[in-house]
């Protein structure tokens, strides 16, 4: 009769910790879906945790082809870190000789010139290290330190657009 009755207290508490685990489980669950939608967040995780920024703006540009230009600021208004990746999504109606400058701070420190360009692309800028002498640290390079606002300016291209998004972090 007791080994009856210690399996049934064993079977109970089994149940009872079966029933929590999936209260646990329901729980969590809801509230990752309750979460507030934050589009920067939800685009990428490691934005959740504050490691990572993406912002995203568009350039209008007009023109013939050929002679087109067209120039937008980040919205974002400042930003302060490293630039660790760049992507540029052309329009089909942007010509092949389209060139795109993007730029950071006032003075204006170029980040990269992609010329004669209209296939989106992701881009990585980096900085080589220099040594003591100023002299270039031969396979030394780091994300690119940025402080200010970002300005993409687009020219000999054709009326079309042309989204820019910028990860960009501590």
């Amino acid at each position: 009769m007791a080994t009856k009755l210690t399996k049934l207290r064993i079977a109970a508490y089994s149940l009872v910790l079966i029933i929590a685990l999936a209260a646990l489980v329901v729980s969590s669950c809801t509230r990752e879906a309750q979460a507030p939608a934050d589009s920067r967040a939800a685009a990428l995780d490691w934005t959740r945790h504050g490691i990572m920024n993406q912002d995203q703006w568009t350039v209008d540009v007009t023109g013939a082809a050929g002679s087109g230009s067209g120039s937008a600021e980040w919205p974002g208004g400042g930003m302060e870190g490293r630039i660790y990746a760049v992507h540029l999504d052309y329009t089909a109606s942007v010509s092949s000789t389209t060139d795109m400058t993007l730029t950071v701070g006032s003075p204006a420190m170029t980040v990269f010139v992609k010329s004669d360009n209209v296939t989106d692309t992701w881009l990585y800028p980096s900085v080589q290290h220099t040594g003591s002498s100023g002299s270039a640290v031969s396979g030394a390079y780091l994300a690119m330190p940025a402080t200010g606002s970002l300005t993409a300016q687009v020219g000999q291209s054709s009326t079309g657009t042309l989204t820019v998004t910028v990860l960009w972090g501590e």
